[in-house]
C-alpha cells in the first residue's frame, strides 16, 4: 500500500524526531533504526534520486551487518527492501544483472533464517526462489520450492502461511499454459517478471501484512488406489453425474496413467497435476499410489488425503492393500465396505 501525501509528511516528522535522538545517542541500535526509518521514508518518493538514496542506505545496512553484530530482523528488514527496489526497476529495464541481483540478496535472506532457525523465513524465501525460478523458466524448480515451502510451514504448524502457498502452487498449474507460451517465444524478463507476481509477494514480505486465504475447500470427484503394476485397484466416484462418464472415458484416466510412472518414485511426497478444472494429488506410499481428485483448493484436499493415508496405515486393511498393490488383484467386499466406511468419514462427512 502506497502512503499518500499527508502520511509521508507525518512520517518525515516523526523521522525527524528519531533523528535528534540518534545524534543524542551513541546507540548502534538506535543508528541503525534511524537509517532504516529513512531509508523506507526514502523509498516512497518517486523521484530517483531519492529511491538511490534508499538503495544506498539499505546497501549500507546490509553491509554492516556483515562486519558487526546486528539484529538479523534489521537485516532481513533491509534485504527485503532493497529487493523490492530492485524488482521496480527490473519491471522497467529486464536487465539480467538486476535480476541477478534480486537472486543474491535473497539467497542472504535464506542464509540468514536458517541460521536463525526462522521457519516463517525459511518458508518465505523458498517462496521467494520459487517465484525468481519461473522467471528464470524454471517450472520444474518452482513446483519443488513450493512444495517445499508449504511443507516447512505445515511442519512448523504455520497454517495460514501454508495453505497461501498452496494457493499460490494451485494458481501456477491454472497459468501452466501461459508460462509454456513464455518459453516458447521466450519471453523478455519483463514479462516474466509481471506473470510471476514476485512484486506483490516482495511488497507484502516488506509490510508484513496479515495473510489472506481463500477458505474455500475441496469438492470430491474421485479416489483411486492404484497398484505398482498402474493397475487401479480401487475407485471411489463422489460425482456419478454423465459428464464424470465422459470425463473417465476421454482421457482422464490416460492422465492419470502417464503420471503413474513417476509417482513411484517420490515416495512421500504429495504431487498435484490438473485436467480441464479437476485437480489431481498423488501420495505414493509402498505399494500404492493414492489419487484424489477434486476440484477446489488443494490444501484441503491433500490433509484429507493424509488423513486417509494415515488411518489406513494404522488399521487392518493396510496388509491386504499391500498385498493387492502388490499383485494388482483388487480388494475383496470385505475390505471394499471397510474403505468405504473411512473415505465416508473423511471426504463426505467433513
Amino acid at each position: 500500500m502506497e502512503l499518500d501525501l499527508e502520511e509521508i509528511q507525518q512520517a518525515k516528522y516523526y523521522l525527524s524526531d528519531f533523528q535528534q535522538i540518534n545524534e543524542q545517542e551513541e546507540n548502534k541500535v538506535v543508528e541503525i533504526y534511524y537509517k532504516l526509518a529513512e531509508a523506507l521514508v526514502l523509498k516512497k518518493s518517486k523521484r530517483r534520486r531519492d529511491l538511490t538514496k534508499a538503495e544506498e542506505i539499505l546497501e549500507e545496512i546490509v553491509e554492516k551487518s556483515e562486519k558487526e553484530v546486528v539484529d538479523h530482523q534489521f537485516t532481513v528488514k533491509a534485504l527485503v527492501n532493497l529487493s523490492e527496489l530492485l524488482l521496480e526497476e527490473l519491471r522497467f529495464t529486464g536487465e539480467e544483472e538486476i535480476l541477478a541481483e534480486v537472486e543474491e540478496k535473497v539467497e542472504k535472506i535464506s542464509e540468514i533464517a536458517k541460521e536463525k532457525q526462522s521457519f516463517i523465513l525459511i518458508a518465505e524465501s523458498y517462496w521467494l526462489k520459487a517465484q525468481l525460478s519461473l522467471v528464470r523458466l524454471d517450472i520444474k524448480e518452482a513446483r519443488k520450492l513450493l512444495t517445499l515451502a508449504q511443507t516447512i510451514a505445515e511442519e512448523k504448524g504455520l497454517e495460514r502461511l501454508a495453505r497461501k502457498i498452496s494457493s499460490e502452487h494451485d494458481d501456477l498449474l491454472q497459468q501452466l499454459d501461459q508460462w509454456e507460451e513464455l518459453i516458447a517465444k521466450d519471453a523478455s524478463i519483463t514479462e516474466r517478471v509481471k506473470v510471476a507476481n514476485l512484486e506483490e509477494l516482495m511488497g507484502w514480505m516488506a509490510r508484513k501484512r496479515e495473510i489472506v486465504i481463500d477458505e474455500e475447500e475441496d469438492e470430491p470427484v474421485m479416489l483411486l488406489l492404484v497398484a505398482e503394476s498402474g493397475i487401479p485397484i480401487y475407485s471411489k466416484q463422489f460425482s456419478q453425474t454423465e459428464e464424470m462418464q465422459e470425463m473417465l472415458i476421454s482421457g482422464f484416466l490416460t492422465s492419470i496413467n502417464s503420471f503413474v510412472q513417476e509417482a513411484f518414485h517420490v515416495t512421500g511426497m504429495i504431487k498435484r497435476i490438473t485436467h480441464d478444472e479437476y485437480t489431481l494429488s498423488f501420495n505414493m506410499i509402498e505399494p500404492i499410489l493414492f489419487c484424489y481428485v477434486y476440484e477446489g483448493q488443494s490444501y484441503t484436499a491433500m490433509k484429507k488425503l493424509e488423513q486417509l493415508i494415515s488411518e489406513v496405515q494404522t488399521s487392518e486393511m493396510w496388509s491386504a492393500l499391500e498385498e493387492v498393490g502388490k499383485t494388482g488383484q483388487g480388494l475383496n467386499k470385505v475390505e471394499r465396505d471397510q474403505m468405504e466406511g473411512v473415505i465416508g468419514e473423511i471426504f463426505t462427512t467433513n
